[in-house]
């Protein structure tokens, strides 16, 4: 846990891709659960 995904909406497609939809911008993500905290966690950072 500690991945706050609220106002974050994730779509994952068929072929196993994570998709992060964010303000109308479409961000193909690591598919692992920490590299995917990073970026989060990286996009975060830089709106503030």
């Amino acid at each position: 846990s500690g991945i706050d995904l609220s106002g974050i909406e994730l779509e994952i497609e068929d072929v196993g891709q994570v998709l992060l939809r964010d303000g109308g911008k479409l961000v193909e993500l690591p598919r692992s659960y920490q590299d995917l905290e990073l970026v989060i966690r990286e996009n975060s950072s830089e709106k503030k």
